[in-house]
């Protein structure tokens, strides 16, 4: 919950523990972050949302994550004031009208091992927030040329050795590639 409030970004690289809790590599742990129905779900309000553990299926235990840096010059226009721009985008509604389904389908697909659901869940979501970015009233251009080569070529990849990895993209131009320990060289 602290890392999400710092940072949404922040709760992908989040553990959770406590004394009760042992972290084991038996169990790949991964952190969801889900918007509440209305404000009696969170003692405090805004924001109405909470952080929490799902346990996905072991078939998650070899997925490893890759940061790929074509740019680390700092944003012109930060990820707080980039999600308030995204309000005013005529797309913002209908993304957010999917939440539920796409959430839902998320923690089936973690909780499945259903590898293929959850990179295409990543990638559509990726790239819907993108469009709403690009959208505002402000557009806001995150990705760059270098970001869809990146990712035209990852996919070429991706698709020819048929490897088990997916990227997401933040508020940013820096794709995330997430893959099986196994697609390591085809992600090489």
């Amino acid at each position: 919950e602290w890392s999400r409030l710092c940072s949404g970004s922040a709760t992908r690289s989040s553990v959770m523990a406590n004394k009760s809790t042992k972290i084991s590599s038996s169990v790949s742990r991964f952190v969801a972050w889900e918007l509440c129905e209305n404000a009696n779900d969170r003692a405090e309000t805004p924001p109405l949302s909470r952080t929490f553990e799902c346990v996905a299926h072991s078939k998650f235990q070899k997925l490893r994550h890759c940061l790929l840096v074509l740019d680390s010059s700092p944003k012109a226009t930060g990820s707080s004031e980039g999600h308030e721009l995204a309000q005013t985008s005529i797309l913002q509604s209908l993304r957010l009208a999917q939440y539920p389904r796409r959430y839902a389908s998320m923690l089936g697909a973690l909780a499945g091992g259903e590898f293929g659901k959850v990179a295409e869940t990543s990638e559509t979501d990726a790239f819907e927030m993108h469009a709403v970015m690009a959208t505002g009233a402000v557009p806001l251009q995150y990705m760059s040329s270098l970001t869809s080569a990146a990712l035209k070529t990852f996919v070429e990849e991706r698709n020819r050795s048929s490897a088990e990895m997916f990227w997401t993209l933040d508020a940013g131009p820096n794709p995330h590639f997430l893959f099986d320990a196994e697609a390591a060289s085809a992600l090489a």
